[in-house]
């Protein structure tokens, strides 16, 4: 976290060198896990509230880079139908930071401008929880709740985990902005698995810059 924050940091005293061609803004919106996971064909996702913070470097008109912090959950639901009144229902929650850096390419059309982007994004784990809910003969017995365990073993989640983001949006010359992304996880969320244990996320936002380049 310290790393991160340093991160911000260095971000914020660069903007003040580059105010001409600088803004940042907030944002919030709807995103969906989609997990990929072979072990659990039939997970289903989950839908999350994601807000964040992005930041916007123009160079010469052509195209910018989009660094971004989001607050970004991913998981699971999954419902193993035993048989009538026999089920097991197990479900994951993951919070995460969300950095994403994008290269983005400006076209300008009415009163604002589409955006295209595309940028590799890390995404940070900072806690979560698994859970299992199971019912015998109608009847539900007692939850079974852990925390998820990050680190290096087999079996444990991985803190730091990579994708490549593709986006398209539209800033108004107001700051008003809304974009629509689809995050593509490239790389295995736990140690030791042979199969296909990613999460791909599809997100809505809408932000305002609050703090615009200078004219």
């Amino acid at each position: 976290m310290k790393k991160i924050l340093f991160s911000i940091v260095v971000l914020s005293a660069i903007a003040i060198n580059m105010q001409a061609q600088f803004s940042m803004g907030i944002q919030a919106g709807a995103s969906t896990s989609i997990p990929n996971y072979t072990t659990l064909p039939d997970a289903k996702s989950i839908l999350f509230v994601q807000p964040g913070l992005v930041m916007n470097y123009q160079f010469a008109k052509l195209f910018s880079v989009r660094p971004g912090f989001n607050y970004l959950q991913t998981g699971y639901e999954s419902i193993d139908l035993i048989s009538a009144g026999n089920e097991i229902k197990n479900s994951l929650k993951v919070n995460n930071l969300q950095v994403p850096l994008d290269l983005c390419v400006p076209i300008k059309a009415g009163p604002g401008k589409f955006v295209l982007c595309a940028g590799p994004t890390l995404v940070f784990g900072l806690n979560g929880t698994s859970n299992i809910d199971s019912t015998y003969s109608g009847i539900a017995t007692t939850p079974i709740n852990k925390k998820i365990t990050f680190g290096n073993n087999i079996g444990e989640f991985r803190q730091i985990n990579w994708g490549t983001n593709f986006g398209l949006g539209y800033t108004f010359k107001s700051g008003l902005d809304m974009r629509a992304h689809y995050n593509l996880g490239g790389s295995n969320n736990i140690n030791g698995k042979t199969s296909t244990t990613t999460n791909n996320v599809l997100s809505v936002l809408i932000g305002y810059y609050f703090i615009k380049p200078k004219k």
